[in-house]
């Protein structure tokens, strides 16, 4: 679901430091499994990085939901939101 400017930055940093990066699987039909998401957030996620709607798949991801259970963990939260703006409201 990821756009490549939004993961390749992160697998780079993952190769240079070390760090453990982790996908949330989607449905067949390239929704975000989000009880997924809940099982794997832990007290050790740092950030969660994630496209708000992807252009190529067209879902648009449940921001408010994944911002809060981030939030929730201790996790700040980034969220690429390039495909999303020309194509609905967004409000940060």
């Amino acid at each position: 679901m990821e756009h490549h400017s939004n993961i390749v930055p992160w697998q780079m940093l993952r190769d240079e430091k070390g760090l453990v990066l982790k996908a949330v699987p989607v449905s067949d039909d390239g929704e975000f499994i989000l009880s997924e998401y809940k099982n794997m957030l832990s007290s050790k996620t740092k950030l969660v990085a994630i496209t708000h709607t992807s252009n190529a798949l067209g879902t648009v991801t449940p921001a408010a939901e994944i911002a809060k259970l981030a939030h929730s963990a201790g996790a700040k939260v980034l969220f690429d939101g390039s495909q999303a703006v020309v194509h609905m409201p967004v409000d940060v």
